[in-house]
């Protein structure tokens, strides 16, 4: 089914401007307050970010049916098998969700020894991936704008329910388990692409990004010691309880700070990041 972005663009914009007019004609029949005027605004807001999330996922559509052929080529270069055509949700920058028909594969399952007569044959080895999703950016099913909104407020905050709070008040709800896990996989994404350059196979993947060049790097921690028991859910004992896990954790504050040489220090106080600290012995 051939896709034409202008034509759900323009579909999407006669929607808004249909919502729009009959939003303004309730709001004229009634008496106006300060909090009207506040609802008004934050309505109309949220009926734009709407509109752009179905502007975009057309275009997104698009891309993805434009990079399909160019993904499963990478992807059977590593041993990968198709799987067919997948509808796989997506959260968008505007904070609402959406269906991509996109393709999946899978790791191809190994034929080494005798076939055995027990198990499930017909499942697939390993979780399927998206190779176009990810040769756009995408990273736990979200686009890589709202990746890197989710990463800013993780980082601007003192703790994942502070960013939660105020990614909600901007119509992304997101939990605090998946801004977690969400900021966890682009670290480690990006931990690759560092590699991957550092060895030469790739391109600079912070090119036009601020860079720490020329500029002095303030780094300062501080904190106590915590001791944690973490169940790790082993086989009960003879005494029917299951041993226990207590590794020291140092709980520290982090604080990164970085200004010209030439830069007097700010009164601004920096955010402080959670940087626990393991024992390795």
């Amino acid at each position: 089914m051939p896709y034409d972005p202008a034509c759900l663009a323009h579909e999407c914009l006669t929607r808004l401007q249909t919502k729009i007019d009959a939003l303004l004609r309730e709001f004229d029949e009634k008496p106006v307050t300060p909090q009207q005027v506040v609802a008004l605004e934050r309505e109309v807001h949220a009926r734009f970010r709407h509109a752009a999330d179905e502007c975009f996922g057309a275009q997104l559509q698009a891309l993805v049916e434009r990079v399909r052929g160019e993904a499963l080529e990478r992807a059977r270069e590593v041993g990968a098998v198709s799987r067919g055509r997948v509808k796989v949700p997506v959260r968008l920058l505007g904070g609402s969700t959406m269906h991509l028909h996109t393709s999946a594969v899978r790791r191809a399952p190994k034929k080494t020894g005798r076939r055995r007569g027990s198990g499930k044959r017909r499942c697939g080895v390993g979780m399927a991936s998206t190779p176009a999703l990810q040769l756009l950016g995408f990273v736990s099913h979200c686009t890589p704008a709202l990746g890197a909104e989710v990463v800013h407020a993780v980082s601007a905050c003192e703790s994942f329910e502070s960013a939660r709070a105020q990614l909600a008040r901007r119509g992304i709800a997101l939990g605090v388990a998946s801004l977690h896990r969400l900021t966890t996989q682009l670290a480690e994404a990006m931990r690759q692409a560092r590699d991957a350059w550092l060895s030469g196979d790739a391109d600079d993947p912070f090119e036009g990004l601020p860079s720490c060049a020329g500029r002095r790097v303030v780094v300062c921690f501080d904190g106590g010691r915590l001791r944690q028991r973490v169940d790790k859910s082993l086989r009960k004992k003879a005494n029917g309880y299951r041993d226990y896990t207590t590794d020291w954790v140092e709980p520290r504050p982090l604080v990164v700070l970085r200004r010209a040489s030439s830069t007097p220090p700010s009164d601004r106080s920096p955010t402080p990041h959670s940087a626990g600290l393991r024992r390795s012995w």
